[in-house]
């Protein structure tokens, strides 16, 4: 899928093709370049589900479950943890299929499917695990399994035949034996009628595999076999024949079969005869080929324009109608040289397009050989599109002002036509060559409207950012207007946007201000103005424009979102100047007291604090909340030395013991140490970027923190000696465990007595909440590994920080995010359980810098049994 264009009209959900010889799923990277699925160069998918992460794909060819789920695709979802059910059935030369939920998970167990199989019994094995949750493998079987004596005998042709899961290793090796034990005649007799019931059997599969078994196992039967098939009762069958013909048969084998009434088996006849074209024998199917241009069913055309592209353009018959139009421009636009442009094909195209009596269809067909006439001008094949294609704006279409003009006046009737596709295509086309008409701008923009849908107005954006030349008032004002209504109508519309959306946003918007500067002040001077997701429409404006949105902000009530607040405060802080920044402030110092905003609002200040900032800084200081610390340090060392530094100095050395301890604040180490040293004036020795403990240092600060607050020397004490606590039991315990004695067997026990493969893996087992302990040993030694133990808030790394989420039913989950996507959100919690949250029920998210792991978890060990348990983790 892709699931990073959500939002935006070329967004593509998860599905399943049915790729055939020149077909193309239209897929181009993330971004614009994506091929519609309506279009002649694109094909349509099989199924289509919503958005997910599709993972293990299987068909079931078993008989334990019931017959009808045999020939059905199982496909797995990792993010929504399902699995899917689709059973195919024949439409014209494809197939379709709905969806259907054949498991899902309840969100409270570990179910993240990654890969499936069929077992031999016909039971379904199912991997689960990735990106951090535990692996593991399900067997989804049947409560009650089916008596096999109940069954009858089958012939040992049948036994061949009705193989579960032919093309598995394990079928293969009984089913081969017994097939080439048979020998060649009694396939072909079942193939040929010769035995009862054969050919006109039931079963069609029993017909495919005999035609599989003659093609795998016997080379010289392979021709007769295919022959047989393609007079079979069933379209399937014969489908298969006329494909296996193309390797083994000759041209005229394909004649009846490319007039057969099966769309499916004329489609495979179709691409069977490209592989014939060079043989003079095959000049009989040239027309039969051509001719199927005209039938409705669009995977034929598709097939047909594939096949032509592989015969000499010189023996492509003459085009009559609409559609032999369309297949012979497409045919001769493949064949055309890069960086030139097909004239016939463009000539073709756009007879059709002015044609009287041309159908919606071939219309829509025209567009996109006009389109793909015009690509034949890209330097490359397949171009990564992003927002815009970069490519195509290198092309110099000054050099095609006669082809570019004739195309431009026959298309922009179309722009405002009933039919949606068209009016798609249109648009697409206009903005690709350039239009510079004001009067299909005019046009374009006034199909917005309040019932439009989110991701097709986005998509008029796109295309008017396309256009050239100069716009009415009128049309500015209009075009405003679409952005403006945009953010209530995604929030009325329940419209899912992935992180890509800001960035086409803002593309398409930062092109359009820089063709049509007066946009900008269009969109401020709307009372329209004022959402949050206003602000990216004037990322690319003028200065004086983004200060007048300031001040309009300042003037509006905040929304009651924090992540909209939060948008709004970000915008304020770059954007505000003169009387309006110190209204910004207050603002900021408002919020600063909200556990929510607290971070923003203190980074907000700590840009250009004043003297007022201070007791808000140092109340943050004073706080547990290590992230807050270095914006408070920024904040604080843009203002003036304090009268009375002792009371920062305080809670600095407070936060210096904590960093000393831990070699992943390192760098916040010398911050703190940086800032006590200004404070005090007294050099102590410090040297920043050493990685080892500097606690002579912290010592000689302590005592100027001792010396300028006696009062407050208790509190201090008491506070270094709990942080000192853990360290002096590391000491103490390094000192006095029988550490030679260690015995890894008893500190295996210890270790799953405690429960730490519940969130550790190790050995081949356990989970991922917390590090991966093989090596942990070698890598940290004994001294870091039992302080990871003992004090679990000290040295933790910023991957396994905590996050607390707050639902809107009241419950509170706190877990390490895994996985994070517009409809799902994936978590371990403490007690190593994963639970896949939806993202709109979560009220407010809050990460702090503490770990998963509890403190205590070596209680009432002795000393012995702490030395076993290290030998057990030093074993990898």
């Amino acid at each position: 899928d892709g699931e990073r264009d959500e939002g935006m009209s070329w967004y593509r959900s998860c599905r399943i093709y049915h790729f055939t010889p020149g077909a193309d799923c239209g897929w181009r990277s993330i971004g614009s370049g994506k091929v519609p699925t309506y279009a002649l160069d694109s094909v349509r998918p099989t199924a289509e589900v919503h958005r997910g992460s599709p993972t293990g794909v299987e068909v079931y060819d078993h008989g334990l479950f019931d017959p009808a789920y045999r020939g059905g695709i199982f496909a797995l979802d990792w993010t929504l943890g399902r699995i899917y059910l689709f059973r195919p059935g024949a439409a014209g030369a494809s197939y379709r299929a709905e969806p259907e939920i054949f498991l899902r998970t309840n969100g409270r167990v570990s179910f993240a499917p990654s890969d499936i199989e069929v077992a031999p019994d016909g039971s379904l094995l199912v991997s689960s695990g990735g990106r951090s949750v535990a692996g593991s493998v399900y067997r989804i079987s049947l409560k009650k399994k089916p008596r096999a004596n109940n069954r009858p005998s089958p012939t040992s042709l049948l036994e061949v035949l009705d193989a579960p899961e032919p093309l598995s290793a394990w079928s293969r090796a009984g089913w081969q034996r017994e097939a080439r034990k048979l020998g060649t005649a009694p396939f072909l007799e079942f193939l040929g009628c010769l035995a009862p019931g054969s050919a006109n059997c039931s079963d069609a599969r029993h017909c495919l595999r005999a035609l599989e078994v003659c093609l795998e196992l016997f080379d010289g039967a392979a021709a007769l076999a295919a022959r047989l098939a393609a007079t079979c009762s069933h379209a399937s069958v014969r489908a298969q024949a006329a494909r296996w013909l193309g390797v083994h048969g000759k041209p005229g084998d394909l004649e009846p079969l490319l007039r057969d009434n099966a769309a499916l088996v004329k489609r495979n006849a179709i691409e069977s005869a490209a592989r014939f074209w060079s043989n003079p024998d095959a000049a009989a199917l040239i027309e039969p080929v051509f001719g199927l241009s005209n039938n409705k069913d669009r995977r034929l055309r598709q097939a047909v324009i594939a096949s032509l592209s592989h015969l000499d353009p010189a023996r492509l018959p003459a085009a009559k109608s609409a559609g032999e139009k369309i297949v012979r421009g497409w045919v001769l636009a493949r064949g055309t040289p890069r960086g030139k442009l097909p004239a016939e094909s463009l000539d073709l195209a756009l007879g059709v397009l002015t044609g009287k009596g041309t159908n919606t269809d071939d219309r829509l067909d025209a567009l996109r050989l006009i389109n793909a006439a015009f690509d034949r001008l890209e330097a490359g094949e397949d171009p990564r599109y992003a927002t815009f294609d970069t490519q195509w704006d290198r092309v110099d279409l000054s050099v095609h002002l006669a082809a570019t003009g004739r195309t431009l006046a026959a298309i922009e009737p179309l722009a405002s036509s009933s039919d949606r596709r068209i009016a798609i295509e249109t648009r697409r086309l206009a903005g690709k060559l350039g239009s510079t008409s004001p009067r299909l701008a005019a046009r374009i923009a006034a199909d917005a409207s309040a019932t439009s849908a989110a991701a097709d107005d986005m998509f008029l954006l796109w295309c008017l950012a396309r256009l050239r030349g100069d716009w009415s008032k009128e049309t500015v004002d209009r075009v405003a207007g679409i952005g403006l209504d945009l953010p209530a109508k995604i929030r009325s519309q329940k419209i899912g946007r992935d992180n890509k959306w800001n960035t086409y946003a803002r593309a398409i918007w930062e092109q359009l201000l820089r063709r049509h500067g007066e946009l900008g002040a269009a969109i401020v001077a709307d009372p329209r103005f004022g959402d949050p997701e206003h602000l990216g429409l004037i990322s690319g404006a003028g200065k004086e424009t983004r200060r007048k949105a300031a001040a309009i902000l300042l003037k509006r009530p905040l929304p009651k979102i924090a992540s909209s607040i939060g948008k709004v405060l970000d915008y304020l802080n770059s954007n505000s100047t003169g009387k309006d920044r110190e209204a910004v402030r207050e603002l900021l110092r408002k919020l600063a007291g909200r556990r929510d905003l607290r971070a923003r609002a203190l980074d907000g200040l700590a840009r250009d604090p004043t003297p007022g900032d201070r007791e808000l800084f140092l109340d943050a200081l004073a706080g547990d909340d290590l992230l807050l610390v270095a914006t408070v340090l920024k904040g604080l060392g843009r203002l003036e030395r304090p009268g009375k530094p002792g009371g920062e100095v305080f809670e600095l050395v407070r936060w210096l013991q904590l960093a000393d301890s831990d070699p992943a604040h390192l760098g916040l180490r010398d911050k703190l140490a940086l800032r006590i040293g200004k404070l005090t004036g007294v050099d102590c020795g410090y040297r920043p970027g050493l990685k080892k403990s500097q606690r002579a240092a912290l010592d000689c600060w302590r005592e100027w923190v001792e010396k300028a607050l006696p009062q407050r020397k208790g509190e201090l004490d008491e506070y270094l000696e709990n942080q000192l606590a853990g360290g002096k039991l590391v000491e103490k315990l390094l000192a006095i465990a029988p550490w030679d004695s260690g015995d890894a067997e008893r500190g295996k026990k210890i270790f799953d007595s405690r429960s730490c493969g519940g969130c550790h893996h190790l050995d081949g087992g356990g989970q991922r909440v917390g590090p991966d302990l093989r090596g942990a040993a070698r890598r940290l030694g004994r001294k870091a590994l039992l302080t990871e133990i003992i004090l679990p808030d000290r040295l933790v790394a910023k991957r396994y920080y905590l996050t607390e989420y707050i639902l809107h039913n009241g419950d509170v989950i706190q877990g390490r995010q895994i996985y994070s996507a517009r409809n799902a959100l994936v978590t371990i919690t403490r007690q190593g359980l994963y639970r896949r949250l939806d993202p709109s029920a979560i009220i407010e998210s809050r990460t702090r810098a503490l770990s998963l792991m509890p403190a205590g978890l070596l209680s009432g060990l002795e000393p012995r049994a702490i030395a076993d348990l290290i030998a057990y983790l030093e074993k990898f």
